[in-house]
């Protein structure tokens, strides 16, 4: 199952992000060192954030800075709580 990326701040104010919707477009960078874009899951502090900051179409909220936005690299946990694999039969 692939990793979900999500940013570890809000991405409007950057204080500690405790909800996440819609996405910003970051670079991820291959097996051969090309970089591909990437959408990563946009974090927010509060709902008055989520609300004020404006989205296209897509819903994205721009581009990721990752001095301002922090990355969380797996945010499943966090989203769903600590998920095991099912065994195998």
């Amino acid at each position: 199952m692939p990793k979900i990326f999500a940013t570890q701040y809000c991405v409007k104010c950057g204080k500690s992000a405790t909800t996440f919707g819609g996405h910003v477009i970051g670079c991820e960078r291959m097996a051969l060192g090309n970089l591909m874009r990437t959408k990563v899951l946009a974090g927010w502090c509060s709902e008055d954030c989520h609300n004020s900051a404006h989205s296209n179409s897509d819903g994205c909220y721009g581009e990721y800075n990752s001095e301002t936005m922090g990355l969380i690299s797996d945010v499943r946990p966090l989203l769903f709580g600590n998920t095991t694999k099912p065994p195998k039969f």
